[in-house]
């Protein structure tokens, strides 16, 4: 196996990928507060295993639906610098990465449960992370 295949060990749903870091600074995190904790009490409800490809690996992952998570995110892209490659927001959770063409056996119509998230995290590009509750 090529090493990086495997289990997520820290399954997360992203809500912005790409905040540029230099905007870190004191006020950052009282700011992303600010901003999330209007929102801060809400639901995940989880659809559908599916997954994706690229030439480097398949990523399988639960498919989400949450308003809540698409206002974080558009609240986000207004108030902070961000570079990525994904105009449309698609929320999901990554299980697992697998070789390229092995993923398509995990795919199913439906699953149907509700999550609650507990916290976030602000993961700076440096590999720092921030944990702050919801």
């Amino acid at each position: 196996n090529k090493q990086g295949y495997g289990l997520e060990y820290e399954p997360h749903c992203t809500v912005l990928y790409g905040i540029q870091d230099e905007q870190f600074n004191n006020n950052f995190i009282p700011k992303l507060k600010t901003i999330l904790y209007p929102l801060n009490s809400y639901k995940v409800f989880v659809e559908n295993m599916t997954n994706f490809k690229n030439d480097e690996f398949d990523v399988v992952k639960f498919d989400l639906d949450s308003p809540e998570l698409e206002d974080m995110n558009l609240a986000l892209r207004n108030n902070f610098k961000y570079t990525n490659d994904y105009p449309v927001y698609h929320p999901h959770m990554t299980l697992c990465y697998a070789p390229p063409g092995k993923s398509d056996h995990y795919r199913t119509k439906s699953f149907g449960f509700v999550i609650t998230p507990r916290y976030y995290v602000y993961s700076r590009p440096n590999g720092q992370k921030l944990k702050f509750k919801v």
